[in-house]
């Protein structure tokens, strides 16, 4: 200990220990950033969605297609739990 001591110095050991202390903290407090985000993606998955409804409204004008009822399809689920990816498959395949 006194050969890392008198090779490092005490500021050294003071700057190691500060950076091991840093790390652990931020090892700690990562898993609780997932749950802050979580609202946030919440919120970004409905501009999402809404994005997506009015661009395939504005596709089905360009097409000459009467787009009335594709905005109140596409609301039915705005207001639901973010849909898992089994359940998108599902449904992908069932339309088609």
């Amino acid at each position: 200990m006194e050969l890392l001591i008198s090779t490092v110095g005490a500021f050294g050991i003071a700057v190691i220990t500060l950076a091991l202390l840093s790390l652990i903290v931020m090892g700690l407090l990562m898993p609780l950033a997932v749950f802050g985000i979580k609202p946030l993606l919440r919120v970004a998955i409905e501009e999402l969605r809404k994005t997506n409804r009015l661009l395939a409204r504005q596709s089905m004008r360009d097409q000459g297609v009467d787009a009335g009822g594709i905005g109140e399809i596409a609301t039915s689920r705005d207001d639901s739990a973010p849909q898992s990816l089994q359940d998108f498959i599902r449904d992908r395949d069932a339309r088609s």
